[in-house]
């Protein structure tokens, strides 16, 4: 297996010549990691998806896995990467099990390590009972799961996954990023799409994240809980001790409430105390606030 970084470079595409899908988009994800890709819908994150596997082509930049580019090199990068979409993959007429094998004997498996895969998957997703079921009798929940079965199954270097867990229940959603996680610790590459910021913070190891075609944030998902902000309050008698102060808020027309990052916490607790003293406010309390995705979500896509 190849363990090269995946480095999107200036991608940019438009589908109908005046808004941009992808806005030069440029972004290095690294191999035995989980990284969820965020965003409201029509953020672009399909579309990014849909350039890596070689259904669309870019209209700028380039993307490379070590030195293959996936752009110039589209059947390359269909050999190199699993990819899962929102549609439903299981064929109608076909079981659970012939639907795996399909997909096993397409990426290489013998008939004992495909036979060995599929039970494995099987058993990790707690769906052995529909081995033998058709594709159009299993609910949405049980077509999603199989869809990504077919997806693991074979392993690929990189494996893109379009809300995989869409319809899952609880249970199997958990058994789903374990999965996941195993794969990333034997140096895959996972790429996920998701609205669940819950799981993207117990599971993900990055994130990146998208709104109207730009990427505007990326980095480690455990960073952001790490990252400390502050929740400061006073009452003041005169708002213009608040011409000093910058993005507060102010409550019942006499006090003020403001959140602050650390970097920026010492000047002003030393400008407040100082009128504190000079009797101008009282009632100053600072309190550390736990950051979370969702608060990095919330304040990226709300600004």
């Amino acid at each position: 297996m190849t363990t090269a970084k995946l480095v999107i470079d200036n991608l940019t595409k438009s589908f109908d010549g005046q808004h941009l899908a992808n806005n030069h988009i440029s972004l290095e994800i690294s191999p035995a990691k989980i990284t969820a890709f965020l965003g409201h819908n029509g953020a672009g994150k399909s579309t990014l998806l849909n350039q890596m596997i070689g259904f669309t082509k870019p209209d700028q930049g380039d993307i490379l896995y070590g030195d293959i580019s996936f752009i110039y090199n589209r059947k390359q990068a269909r050999t190199l990467i699993s990819y899962m979409s929102q549609q439903y993959a299981p064929l109608d007429k076909l079981t659970v099990e012939q639907n795996l094998e399909i997909l096993g004997k397409m990426r290489g498996l013998s008939s004992q390590e495909l036979e060995k895969a599929i039970s494995q998957l099987l058993t990790d997703l707690e769906i052995e009972d529909y081995r033998y079921k058709k594709g159009k009798d299993l609910s949405g929940g049980l077509k999603r799961l199989t869809s990504f079965a077919m997806t693991l199954i074979g392993s690929s270097d990189i494996i893109l996954l379009d809300e995989p867990t869409n319809d899952v229940d609880p249970i199997r959603r958990e058994k789903q990023w374990q999965l996941l996680q195993k794969l990333a610790s034997k140096g895959h590459t996972i790429i996920i799409v998701t609205h669940n910021l819950l799981e993207v913070e117990k599971y993900a190891d990055n994130y990146a994240l998208f709104n109207n075609g730009k990427l505007l944030k990326s980095g480690k998902v455990k960073q952001i809980i790490h990252d400390k902000l502050y929740q400061i309050s006073f009452d003041f008698k005169t708002k213009s001790i608040l011409d000093k102060i910058e993005d507060y808020t102010i409550i019942n027309g006499v006090s003020c409430q403001l959140e602050i990052e650390e970097r920026s916490l010492a000047p002003l607790i030393a400008q407040l105390t100082e009128e504190l003293g000079q009797k101008t406010i009282s009632n100053l309390s600072l309190h550390q606030k736990t950051l979370t995705i969702s608060d990095l979500y919330r304040e990226e896509l709300t600004n």
